[in-house]
């Protein structure tokens, strides 16, 4: 007996999807745009909050949630930056515990390596690490992931159900793309938990700064050291981003089981840079915190990355220890 292709797409759901880029998508890109462009916190950049996107699905007449994700796949392709290969990548995520939407895209840097490149599922599940959350869900136009996000999508508990779904009508639970997958319980870990405000994954205790006379600089990089997921290196480490105006923005790293896939802090602080709409060319200060001597060190690779995207920012470091 043959089985259902559980790959096949439902074509009903991508025609509708066609109609209604037809009928609705100006309207609703123009309102998500001008929602958007809403004063609010960094945390909160390109981010639309339940209410909202409830809003959204009673005022366009949609069938839910998720049809206003795949709406809003064309809109998102706004955020990437793919000047290398000009293959632009719109995405966009369910926040698991707050029904919040985040849209992201798929960042290149030239004169970088391309192993530094960050996916459009990485970028939204940085975003998702950055507020403490996870994903329940995430639309994309065609292509499913790739082989590496798919194995970085699974490094976050409940990773694997993740629900994949695309334009044409897909829509895959993660374990499906990656059956028998390698994750962090093969090393005794229980994979990226959501955090609530004001927790921690580690203490640490500065042993030497370099930006001492900046204090409030130095308690938000501790901060965002104290969030970094580092299971495997165990070699805490983080970046702090000064702009031009006084403002800071921060990554931490966030580390995956089979390595590769893993982002680090400055990867993750550009993602955050980019979802509060702010440009590269606006860093003054990059700040590094991390573990002398470490398993992991970031020291040699970042100011590279660093030079590429902003190369009149200065460069600084902080060592800590897990207290």
């Amino acid at each position: 007996m043959n089985s259902p292709d559980r790959f096949r797409p439902d074509a009903a759901i991508g025609l509708r999807c066609e109609a209604l880029l037809e009928t609705v998508e100006p309207a609703l890109n123009a309102e998500v745009a001008a929602r958007l462009a809403e004063p609010r916190p960094p945390e909160d950049g390109l981010v639309l909050s339940a209410d909202v996107a409830a809003e959204l699905v009673a005022r366009h007449n949609l069938a839910d949630i998720r049809e206003l994700m795949l709406l809003l796949v064309p809109f998102a392709r706004n955020v990437a930056r793919p000047p290398i290969s000009n293959f632009t990548i719109g995405a966009v995520a369910l926040e698991r515990e707050t029904g919040a939407l985040l849209l992201g895209g798929n960042v290149e840097f030239p004169g970088a390596n391309l192993g530094e490149a960050i996916h459009g599922e990485q970028f939204l599940s940085a975003r998702a690490f950055s507020r403490g959350t996870s994903i329940a869900a995430i639309a994309l136009e065609a292509a499913p992931p790739c082989g590496h996000c798919r194995q970085f999508l699974a490094e976050f508990r409940g990773g694997l159900d993740v629900d994949i779904i695309t334009m044409q009508g897909h829509r895959i639970p993660l374990r499906d793309l990656l059956p028998w997958a390698f994750s962090p319980a093969d090393l005794g870990e229980a994979g990226v938990t959501p955090l609530a405000p004001g927790s921690v994954r580690q203490s640490l205790a500065v042993v030497r700064s370099e930006i001492a006379e900046i204090p409030a600089l130095e308690q938000a990089l501790v901060a965002a050291g104290q969030f970094a997921y580092v299971p495997y290196g165990r070699a805490p480490s983080a970046v702090a981003l000064r702009l031009v105006d006084g403002s800071v923005i921060t990554g931490a790293a966030l580390e995956n089981v089979a390595f590769n896939p893993s982002l680090g802090p400055l990867q993750v602080a550009l993602v955050n840079l980019i979802a509060a709409g702010r440009a590269y060319d606006e860093i003054e200060l990059a700040v590094l915190g991390g573990v002398e001597k470490g398993a992991v060190d970031y020291s040699r690779d970042l100011p590279n990355l660093l030079a590429t995207v902003a190369p009149k920012a200065s460069f600084k470091r902080v060592v800590w220890e897990v207290a």
